[in-house]
């Protein structure tokens, strides 16, 4: 008779290949999550420079007397040397709006990203004209 002990079988394979399926549908799913609140957030329009100029006139009415802090004209950030020079500002900061327009393929967009979102960021944030 034979005496010694049965192997045991190697268990923690189908253990690592469940943690990886797993993790790879949390990652298809937090893909998706992502586009679609960038799609709910994200208004792309077709416009004349016309109707595009009138739009940016609407948005600056709703803040009378005071210059954008941030424009990018000719693909390089202007930044508004009064309103930098300023004290800080006293009301919180919920949400960053950006209206852009492109005038080679017409189009205007306005896009709005959570404040919370912009904090995660370690280091300053880099504009540019793309």
């Amino acid at each position: 008779m034979n005496d010694e002990l049965p192997k045991k079988k190697r268990s923690w394979i189908p253990i690592v290949i469940g943690v990886l399926l797993l993790m790879g549908f949390i990652a298809v799913g937090a893909i998706a999550v992502t586009i679609s609140w960038f799609r709910n957030n994200m208004v792309v329009s077709q416009s004349s420079e016309d109707t595009a100029t009138k739009q940016f006139d609407e948005a600056r009415a709703k803040f009378p007397g005071q210059q954008p802090l941030l424009q990018i004209i000719d693909g390089r950030p202007q930044y508004a040397p009064e309103r930098a020079d300023r004290g800080p500002d006293r009301t919180p900061l919920n949400s960053l709006h950006v209206l852009a327009y492109d005038r080679d393929e017409g189009r205007v967009v306005t896009f709005s990203l959570p404040f919370w979102l912009l904090r995660m960021k370690s280091g300053p944030i880099r504009i540019s004209a793309y």
